[in-house]
């Protein structure tokens, strides 16, 4: 497996991911499209395009970069 370098230092990039915390502990997802809500507030999400999010951070100084992996079903 190919080692990933930082942009800013060039050391060392590490695997990670990152959660957002509300009423349960989940892993970041990110959707296709702009946001819209329903009227009582909730975001629509049915049928939108979704992937899951990796993020690097790097050993030295510390810089994350995130990215979108496969689709999720």
């Amino acid at each position: 497996m190919k080692t990933e370098r930082c942009p800013k230092c060039n050391s060392e990039m590490v695997d990670g991911f990152l959660i957002d915390r509300d009423k349960a502990d989940r892993v970041q997802t990110w959707f296709e499209g702009e946001p819209s809500k329903y009227w009582f507030g909730m975001l629509r999400l049915r049928g939108r395009a979704r992937f899951g999010v990796v993020t690097r951070r790097c050993r030295r100084c510390g810089f994350l970069e995130s990215f979108a992996t496969g689709p999720e079903r």
